[in-house]
């Protein structure tokens, strides 16, 4: 499983996380601060595809123009996503309506199962 919790969670700001997140998972989970150091630092080396990254933003985020206020935020959102397929992760966890909304197409085009936490957590406890 991977989320963009980590990466969206910005340690200046406390009350950055959602909420319904802290109710959900904050007595279970402790929160990471975003830095690659948080993880593991054994990695396989893989080199990016940019065509294929390319092909993700350009399908979650269509009418994205360099300039754009989240232009790069979504550049993310798509190498975070191509991340996920590279280490054949499970589920890709988010809140990104952007991504909801094209989790077909993602399943369909690249096997990325899309789901929001709470449909994560209602499927594990059902």
């Amino acid at each position: 499983m991977t989320t963009q919790l980590y990466t969206d969670y910005d340690h200046k700001k406390p009350d950055n996380l959602p909420g319904y997140i802290r109710e959900m998972i904050g007595p279970y989970v402790n929160v990471a601060k975003p830095a690659i150091f948080t993880f593991p630092l054994e990695f396989p080396v893989k080199f990016v595809d940019k065509e294929k990254v390319k092909e993700i933003f350009e399908v979650i985020f269509p009418n994205a123009e360099p300039g754009d206020k989240n232009y790069d935020m979504n550049h993310k959102d798509a190498l975070l996503l191509y991340a996920h397929m590279m280490a054949e992760r499970d589920i890709f966890i988010t809140s990104d309506t952007a991504i909801l909304r094209q989790r077909d197409l993602l399943e369909q085009k690249w096997g990325i199962k899309v789901k929001t936490l709470i449909e994560y957590v209602t499927k594990k406890l059902s």
